[in-house]
């Protein structure tokens, strides 16, 4: 393990006004210490980069999550994307309106599925079934971003173009393009991550797939993947991989997606009326047009019922999970106990029979030179193999406990070789209570 540890956070390149210079300069800085917090704790690569732009997105002065550069429509679309520096692999979200911090969902795409790209609705819902949480799209939307589309749309006569087209990108004012933020980091198991976020689609030619890309940008956080496996490593692949902790935290999400939608209002429509006015001489008419927006009507305790209901049900499914977890991550620990259990048993047992043969060796010795009777050679060959019988059962259960314990884990490879505690040495880690 190294101790050299790097993180660089960056906001977007682009003429930033004076105005703005020193929120980006905080912003930048929130970020970079959120990230490098998780790096001095021993976090990797990734869940740093990850921190880090969550922060950037949450500050309305970059172009990424709320404060984001509005559409030709006046919508805030997202777009995020991770890669695995180890395997060279990608995630991503595209044209996203719901999700506040679309990089997270980026990375579920890249840990739990098959594809490399989700978009829009089917994006949205899978981070629902992950576990995350919808916002309103208007809580991207800020007042800045509002004026300045407007602005845009009165002094061009043609439809508003998209930032990629040539109009300024960013979520902060100015003129000129605006980049999108990013940040890429150096571990302390020299694995490097990355990610990038994207408004509204600034996207890589190069990434078409979860296959080998020439760059290398973002780093696999599989727990169980180092040529060393400790306890933290397993409850980690558990969290993150056992099936069932990932359906207890999905049945939040859904919880969650059902309580938003309750506290909806219904959407209004517009209602047209066209009247025909004469006009006084040459029979010519004018038509008058009148436009009104009709609002449904919803009775508030209803609403109000709802929420509360899908709001105490989601608070249910959080304490489920909590008794999921303990559930999961007990089971770990008593698997895990099994395992070093067999894995001394094998050998104590080992050292027992290379006692017994020496110990058959040298009553065959005897034997031979008249000097011990033929029943202490038989029974120091039974001790042999009933040791060699001993360990070859307890190898069956080690290979058992081993892949129930990679079971628990979410079906993840982790060879019980690779482990690299000691019974002696776990202490109070094993305390079941």
């Amino acid at each position: 393990m190294s101790n050299k540890i790097a993180l660089a956070v960056h906001g977007g390149a682009w003429g930033i006004p004076d105005e703005l210079v020193e929120a980006c300069r905080a912003g930048v800085q929130q970020a970079l210490e959120r990230g490098w917090a998780v790096l001095e704790k021993g976090g990797t690569a990734l869940d740093a980069c990850e921190q880090a732009t969550v922060e950037l997105e949450n500050v309305p002065v970059f172009d990424a999550g709320v404060g984001s550069h509005l559409n030709r429509d006046g919508r805030v679309q997202l777009d995020a994307i991770v890669m695995d520096g180890a395997t060279l692999k990608s995630g991503a979200v595209a044209a996203v309106e719901r999700l506040r911090n679309p990089v997270q969902v980026a990375r579920l795409v890249l840990e739990r599925s098959d594809h490399m790209l989700l978009v829009g609705a089917g994006a949205e819902q899978f981070a629902v079934e992950h576990g995350l949480s919808l916002c309103n799209p208007s809580e991207l939307v800020i007042a800045r971003e509002t004026e300045r589309w407007y602005q845009e749309r009165a002094s061009s006569p043609a439809p508003l173009a998209s930032p990629s087209a040539g109009q300024a990108e960013g979520g902060s004012g100015g003129s000129g393009t605006m980049g999108t933020v990013g940040a890429g980091a150096l571990d302390a198991h020299n694995r490097c991550g990355g990610t990038v976020d994207v408004n509204p689609a600034a996207d890589d030619p190069r990434i078409s797939g979860k296959g080998p890309s020439p760059k290398r940008f973002a780093d696999d956080d599989d727990p169980l993947a180092g040529d060393e496996i400790t306890i933290a490593d397993l409850l980690r692949a558990a969290e993150r991989f056992n099936p069932r902790i990932a359906q207890a935290r999905a049945a939040i999400g859904v919880a969650a997606g059902e309580t938003w939608q309750a506290g909806l209002y219904p959407n209004p429509s517009l209602v047209f009326e066209a009247e025909e006015i004469p006009l006084s001489g040459g029979g010519l008419t004018h038509t008058k047009t009148t436009i009104g927006v009709l609002q449904p009507i919803i009775v508030s305790g209803r609403r109000s019922a709802a929420v509360a209901g899908g709001s105490a049900e989601q608070r249910a499914r959080g304490w489920d999970l909590q008794q999921t977890r303990r559930a999961v991550l007990g089971d770990v620990r008593r698997q895990l106990a099994e395992v070093l259990y067999l894995r001394e048993a094998i050998r104590l047992n080992g050292a027992l029979l290379e006692v017994a043969a020496e110990t058959f060796r040298i009553a065959e010795t005897r034997f031979e030179a008249r000097a011990a009777p033929e029943s202490q050679v038989i029974r120091a060959r039974m001790e042999a193999d009933t040791l060699e019988l001993a360990i070859g059962r307890l190898k069956r259960d080690l290979a058992a406990a081993g892949e129930r314990l990679n079971m628990l884990a979410g079906g993840r490879e982790g060879s019980i070789d690779r482990l690299t505690i000691e019974l002696a040495s776990t202490g109070p880690q094993l305390d079941f209570a």
